[in-house]
């Protein structure tokens, strides 16, 4: 009997040890939450019922009881009423995490912000809740804005203007890339730019310009093919596209022709047969026209060979 009190006794201490442990694991966590530079709130029945700090920077709060107890269908814009409820619905439901929503909310003061809202459910104070984490995307959707109404402008630019995403998706193509390479806008939209225009470099090369542009900018001359397969020497300026965090949204690249003015200078061999990159050319039944130095090391025939 003794043996047995004493272990209900180490039994005991070590569960109290654990569940002070826990205690102050959950406090931690609770600071982290309220600290996080994340919106994080937590609401049951439509009813606010925890906000953290940043929460009540996005919405102008000034102290959390200018928030809690309140519906939060008054913080939601009304053309996102409906989809909201039915995302709890199906939280509710599900009892499943949902995918990242842009929806709009109201602030306190009566403006808008643009929001990115990702929604779990969860149990909280014993009851199931909703906890939602908000990021504000208003800057995000003033560059898109932006991006955009540069593309307009850039139908007005006799050069080809095309404006890609960070992972070099065509988003605008302009009326001077429709000209130069032969593709409809509506072509090439979402693919990769080197599935549309592959190139080689002439002036520098792809590691060189992978260096320029996340400096910024890159200039230089490529070798670029029409849809047609018309061989083009073009001069290219390639810019970077950031937001205010430095987070990279996107590429600008204007181009020019300018293979007539090195034919007609009588440097266009010179320029193709000098590149380090290997260039071949081939006519539109697929018979090899021209095959410079570089070609003939990578691929180890000689122009006569081919």
């Amino acid at each position: 009997m003794a043996h047995s009190g004493k272990t209900s006794t180490e039994d005991i201490n070590s569960l109290r040890s654990q569940l002070s442990e826990l205690k102050k694991s959950e406090q931690q966590f609770r600071q982290l939450v309220y600290a996080s530079p994340e919106a994080i709130a937590v609401h049951a029945k439509g009813i606010l019922l925890y906000v953290n700090k940043a929460a009540l920077r996005l919405m102008g709060a000034r102290s959390r009881s200018q928030l809690i107890g309140k519906s939060m269908m008054q913080f939601v814009h009304p053309d996102f009423h409906e989809i909201v409820k039915k995302r709890v619905v199906y939280l509710y439901q599900n009892r499943r995490s949902t995918s990242p929503m842009e929806e709009k909310f109201i602030r306190l003061d009566g403006t808008t912000v643009d929001v990115e809202v990702i929604s779990m459910p969860i149990i909280y104070q014993g009851k199931e809740a909703v906890q939602i984490a908000v990021r504000d995307i208003s800057y995000r959707r003033k560059i898109e804005d932006q991006l955009l109404i540069n593309s307009q402008i850039a139908q007005s630019i006799a050069d080809s203007v095309v404006v890609m995403d960070k992972n070099f998706n065509i988003i605008s193509w302009n009326k001077g890339a429709e000209k130069l390479y032969g593709w409809k806008e509506k072509e090439v939209l979402g693919k990769k730019v080197v599935e549309v225009i592959p190139h080689e470099y002439l002036t520098s090369s792809r590691e060189e310009f992978l260096k320029d542009i996340i400096k910024g900018s890159w200039r230089g001359q490529v070798v670029q093919h029409s849809k047609k397969g018309k061989k083009l020497i073009v001069i290219a300026s390639a810019s970077l596209v950031t937001d205010r965090k430095g987070e990279i949204l996107g590429y600008v690249t204007i181009n020019r022709d300018i293979t007539t003015e090195l034919v007609s200078e009588g440097r266009l061999s010179a320029i193709v047969e000098s590149s380090d990159d290997a260039i071949v050319s081939k006519s539109l039944d697929g018979v090899i026209r021209t095959w410079n130095k570089a070609a003939e090391k990578m691929f180890g025939y000689s122009a006569g060979d081919r």
